[in-house]
């Protein structure tokens, strides 16, 4: 328990400091499984995988601290192209409860993705040229925010000098249990390319903006200078085949993800080791603002080919040694995070026999649940 500043001097109150990190400062959760989670990331991602893909991912954090699904986030994505047009299509939905669950965000919409192929010379060439693909996203969703009153304690429940529970119920009449909810909009571009003569490499980078415009976070009726605030959002991704040879093959993909929301960093690089795109294995750093130290990650990613009715499935564990420090919490027993995507084969829109539609090159487009 803590003593609580501007947002408590209004309700009197006294509760964890985990919950009202989460109301004053209004953070996106941050995710790690970015092979099962690419809507998060841009709204350029809406139907990259050009098939119909379908994926889940759940994440409960500080496993050590929280009861049982609690500080627990749901995300659930299905996307699918018309290739004929040059268009994709995802519908999104997020379910993030935190503060020993009693206060849920839910965030549910569509996005959609415009695709722009193109070719360049390859280093400089004048035969060989390199395929890219350029796409640009706009998001449209509703969300809102909950709070479960019942559960939350008081100063006037307290004892003024051991701050023990010695009432069972507040003098303080609970406020709205839900925010207003207004239209939540986000935006985004991606660059997709191979790289070299040899065409053994790609890559990804990205920028997106959540919440242009979205609903206020006040539970004390209309406040519009409270606001669910913006969050910025880059990332790259960088895949090398290492070598090949008859019934072998190794790539080493490297890349990172940043994130900056009400004046707070985070950060999160990977790198990842592959073997014949079934089984991936993957280390990363997590960091916060000033390099303060968030997580260490450790993601194995199993790639099931041809597996249900001759469709694909990648399934993502992540674990995170999380830290805690900065509240005094060394013990967390890390984070967990499970996310799986079904990708049904020949399923898009308006199907045509251009590959370059979602992805530069047949290669490319094989492995579309596989890389980034």
């Amino acid at each position: 328990m803590v003593r609580l500043h501007s947002f408590a001097r209004r309700l009197t109150a006294m509760v964890p400091f985990l919950l009202f990190s989460c109301v004053l400062w209004a953070q996106d959760p941050a995710l790690t499984n970015f092979h099962i989670t690419k809507n998060s990331l841009n709204p350029a991602y809406a139907g990259y995988s050009g098939d119909l893909s379908v994926s889940l991912d759940n994440r409960m954090q500080w496993l050590a601290i929280s009861k049982f699904r609690t500080f627990n986030t749901y995300n659930m994505a299905a996307n699918i192209g018309c290739e004929r047009y040059k268009l994709g299509f995802a519908v999104y939905a997020q379910d993030n409860v935190e503060g020993e669950g009693f206060l849920r965000t839910t965030n549910a919409g569509g996005q959609v993705a415009w695709y722009l192929p193109f070719d360049y010379k390859a280093n400089g060439t004048t035969r060989r040229t390199n395929s890219s693909i350029m796409a640009f996203g706009l998001q449209l969703g509703y969300s809102q925010k909950a709070l479960d009153w019942d559960k939350l304690t008081f100063s006037d429940q307290l004892s003024t000098e051991t701050y023990r529970l010695v009432r069972d119920v507040s003098v303080i009449s609970p406020q709205n249990n839900v925010t207003e909810h207004r239209l939540d909009m986000g935006a985004g571009a991606r660059f997709l390319t191979e790289l070299g003569t040899r065409k053994r490499a790609s890559l990804s980078v990205g920028l997106a903006a959540f919440h242009v415009f979205t609903n206020q976070e006040s539970f004390f009726g209309d406040n519009s200078d409270v606001t669910w605030p913006m969050r910025y959002n880059g990332h790259f991704f960088f895949n090398r085949q290492l070598g090949s040879k008859k019934g072998t093959r190794w790539d080493a993909s490297f890349g990172g993800v940043y994130n900056r929301q009400v004046g707070l960093n985070n950060f999160t690089v990977m790198a990842y080791g592959a073997y014949e795109s079934v089984l991936k294995l993957g280390v990363g750093y997590r960091g916060k603002d000033q390099g303060r130290p968030d997580a260490i990650i450790i993601q194995p990613t199993l790639w099931g080919k041809d597996f249900w009715g001759g469709h694909d499935w990648l399934l993502t564990i992540g674990y995170e040694l999380t830290s805690l420090s900065s509240v005094g919490q060394h013990r967390t027993a890390g984070t967990l995070e499970f996310g799986i995507a079904i990708l049904f084969k020949n399923s898009a829109l308006c199907r045509t026999s251009d590959v370059h539609c979602f992805y530069p090159s047949k290669e490319m487009k094989k492995y579309s649940v596989w890389g980034y």
